[in-house]
């Protein structure tokens, strides 16, 4: 109780002292929100504040990027406000939680390791508060598995985050929806609520992966057709071409290996889509035709990450052991832009042992998901299964031309759902309920 007063009393003065400086109305809605999670967590309902995470993190995502202020001269912000309170739930549960020790398996301890390997990183990076930004998004994914590992005690708690996981994307849509109306982006292309329409494209990637596993296998029928057309008409408007591509290869790979019917309606329609004129402008701006054949666009985006990739590896050959520091990719050549390749940006950051730790726990979970397809399991734990290995394999490919590495809430999302499904593979749902 006196936990409770005193979180009620910082509230009440942080509230007034804002008021007093006259700060923006988005404030007050951050400010809001950061009161609802703090007091849920307060009042021991940690499940209940995951939960309400993962299904309003991305619909809030400009709440809080915009809502800025430093923290001993990093500009921290909400965004990153609300990292440290999960790094800091995490590291509490770890503390308490009875399943905290049965949490740290293969793929969280190669997690550890990585965000090890990032933090001594930080010592030579070029800018160290960008660097310090970046190690705390890792922290709060790692935090994100943790904390859904700890709490997919029962297959009821399992569906309650999927499901809120499925909700956050239709909520997510509608928002984006109007703010796609009343303020019309230059370029054409659908963002919805993430910065970004790369970032949304591959977020709805994970949610179409899920409707593609039913892994959501409480919802009925009708909300399963109806969150699957309004995803993946949402990804069609991104106008991103990975997203695209990502979703061919994931349909592919279902197709190939859990439904076989669904492989020639499905490659027609992707031709079908393909004349659609939003397609086929994008994918010709990648390619010209000339006397000598197809050639890459030199001035296109392909052309661009390819002239780019070739000085991040000869900068990458000279430091290949320790890199040079987290948030460094951008440093090197005159765009000061990202790697678009998130395997180079790793060894470029952290060298080798960096980018092989980044990847190792995506290979240790999709290990997992293999061998659960061998052997008898759970209905749930199979249908989770399904989802890694389809996604999973695409999201790896993807990183090849990519910043996914930058997308955090993508990892938010992503690593929420392959927490509860470690938790299924590491016998935390009790067997009961397994079976």
């Amino acid at each position: 109780m006196k936990f409770n007063l005193i979180v009620a009393v910082l509230c009440g003065i942080a509230l007034s002292v804002s008021i007093v400086c006259g700060a923006p109305w988005f404030y007050y809605i951050g400010f809001g929100f950061i009161v609802v999670v703090t007091v849920l967590f307060a009042f021991s309902k940690p499940k209940m504040f995951l939960i309400c995470l993962l299904l309003f993190r991305a619909a809030i995502d400009p709440f809080l990027i915009n809502v800025r202020f430093s923290v001993a001269g990093i500009d921290l912000g909400l965004g990153g406000s609300l990292s440290i309170l999960l790094v800091g739930a995490a590291t509490i549960l770890l503390m308490t939680h009875p399943n905290a020790k049965k949490a740290f398996q293969p793929v969280s301890t190669a997690w550890a390791i990585f965000c090890l390997i990032n933090i001594m990183a930080i010592l030579f990076s070029y800018h160290r508060a960008d660097a310090i930004k970046a190690e705390l998004r890792y922290l709060s994914v790692f935090s994100v598995m943790l904390l859904s590992m700890m709490f997919a005690d029962s297959e009821k708690s399992i569906g309650e985050m999927l499901g809120a996981i499925l909700w956050s994307g239709a909520l997510t849509v509608i928002i984006g929806v109007g703010y796609f109306v009343l303020k019309h982006p230059a370029n054409g292309r659908f963002a919805a609520t993430l910065g970004h329409p790369n970032i949304l494209s591959f977020y709805l990637l994970i949610l179409l992966g899920l409707l593609f596993s039913g892994a959501a296998k409480d919802m009925s029928k009708w909300k399963h057709s109806t969150f699957l057309v309004i995803f993946f008409l949402a990804l069609i408007f991104t106008k991103t071409r990975s997203g695209w591509l990502a979703f061919v290869i994931m349909t592919f790979f279902y197709s190939i290996f859990y439904n076989r019917k669904f492989l020639l309606p499905g490659l027609a329609l992707v031709v079908l889509i393909g004349f659609t004129p939003i397609i086929k402008e994008h994918l010709n701006n990648a390619f010209v035709i000339t006397s000598s054949g197809i050639q890459v666009n030199s001035n296109g985006a392909l052309g661009w990450r390819l002239e780019k990739w070739a000085y991040l590896w000869d900068a990458f050959l000279q430091r290949p052991f320790t890199g040079y520091g987290v948030s460094s990719a951008g440093e090197f050549g005159n765009d000061h832009l990202a790697a678009h390749n998130d395997y180079l940006r790793y060894l470029l950051e952290s060298g080798v042992f960096g980018m092989i730790f980044a990847f190792l726990p995506y290979f240790l979970v999709l290990q997992k998901a293999f061998s659960d397809l061998r052997k008898k399991t759970s209905e749930l734990q199979k249908r989770l299964a399904i989802f890694v290995t389809i996604f999973v394999p695409a999201f790896l490919i993807m990183s090849f031309s990519e910043n996914l590495a930058a997308y955090i809430v993508i990892h938010w999302y992503l690593w929420a759902i392959l927490g509860t499904y470690l938790a299924l593979n590491t016998s935390l749902v009790p067997k009961k309920v397994q079976s």
